[in-house]
């Protein structure tokens, strides 16, 4: 009938080969930017932690995946133990990835949804899941003052498309909040990606200006999208907001650094309060070293970390890193969380 029998010496040696990752041909052709057999060992880690997987990556609109990188790591990461639970992509479109990418990913999950910037948009953020889950609430996701009024708030946005239309006329985003279940309970997650208002300020109105932004915040887009997305999770999330809700994970691309010359941002701050931060220390996850010389852009004199994972008290961290995976002028991250210890925390 064409099929291949083995003896049982054949098959004791597939499933040894199997058991020490032989046959599994993903992670070790992962590629890197930096030193693979850190980047692998961070990567095991969280492949032997117990609890929900989280990976999330922007994968600029596929600008830097010419040759093929994407692809290439989302195809191995996804066909090997390292799978996660949840994979979400920012910056994301139809033509970002191959076909074949495209195949593997909708082959091993069975649930995926894609919400665009705005309406009508082509990008956005795409979530794909090994388990169900359920779009709650979507919404635009405003960068004006939350106390102005329409009027106010449509002059607002006219005063800095005409000081920049090319860079702010990429600045609407879309709010969306899940559900789904991990160990048996109910959670929410909401994947972002933020808007990114450095250059624009940089432009129209000096390094001063962006300086004291960067640092102090205040009067500035992305911290009125900042505070506009915490309302919209406090008010869904029910009694106790964001803290003491609903069980919360928050991730994305939120473009407020953790920390700048050893300082941390006062947009960082607003964003992150009441919230933990997936995973230790500093690993930083913009420019990476593969965009080097192929546009990818900062500011700053250095690279920082502005993709985050934060949760609510409802979970607990399990591990947690940034993979320097070659592709995109991010990199992702990974992260495992579970329900915390406390049960009196969940409300299910």
């Amino acid at each position: 009938m064409g099929y291949l029998k083995l003896n049982i010496f054949q098959t004791l040696l597939l499933a040894l080969a199997m058991g020490m990752g032989l046959c599994e041909g993903g992670v070790n052709d992962l590629i890197f930017d930096g030193n693979k057999t850190l980047n692998l060992r961070h990567l095991q880690k969280v492949t032997d932690a117990e609890g929900l997987k989280i990976f999330w990556w922007n994968v600029a609109w596929g600008g830097f995946n010419l040759d093929g990188h994407v692809n290439h790591n989302l195809v191995n990461l996804v066909e090997s133990s390292s799978r996660p639970d949840l994979l979400i992509l920012g910056e994301f479109k139809d033509s970002a990835i191959s076909s074949h990418a495209w195949t593997v990913l909708r082959r091993h999950y069975a649930y995926s949804d894609f919400v665009p910037y705005s309406p009508g948009d082509e990008v956005g953020v795409i979530t794909f899941s090994l388990t169900p889950f359920t779009r709650e609430v979507q919404r635009g996701l405003d960068w004006t003052p939350l106390d102005r009024n329409m009027v106010e708030r449509e002059a607002y946005k006219k005063s800095w498309l005409d000081k920049n239309y090319n860079e702010v006329r990429h600045w609407d985003r879309a709010y969306v909040l899940y559900s789904s279940t991990v160990m048996g309970k109910k959670y929410y997650f909401s994947p972002v990606h933020l808007l990114e208002p450095w250059e624009a300020i940089n432009q129209s109105e000096g390094k001063i200006t962006l300086i004291y932004n960067m640092f102090f915040g205040g009067d500035n887009p992305l911290d009125y999208q900042i505070a506009r997305y915490r309302s919209f999770l406090n008010y869904d999330l029910g009694a106790g907001g964001i803290q003491n809700g609903q069980p919360l994970i928050a991730i994305g691309d939120f473009n407020a650094p953790k920390e700048i010359f050893l300082m941390t941002p006062d947009s960082y701050n607003s964003l992150s309060r009441g919230l933990t931060e997936g995973f230790w220390g500093n690993q930083n996850t913009f420019p990476s070293r593969y965009a080097e010389g192929k546009s990818g852009r900062s500011l700053l004199p250095m690279s920082v970390k502005i993709d985050h994972v934060f949760f609510n008290k409802k979970f607990e961290k399990v591990g947690g890193t940034a993979l320097e995976f070659t592709g995109s002028d991010h990199y992702p991250i990974y992260v495992v969380v579970k329900p915390a210890t406390s049960s009196s925390w969940w409300p299910f």
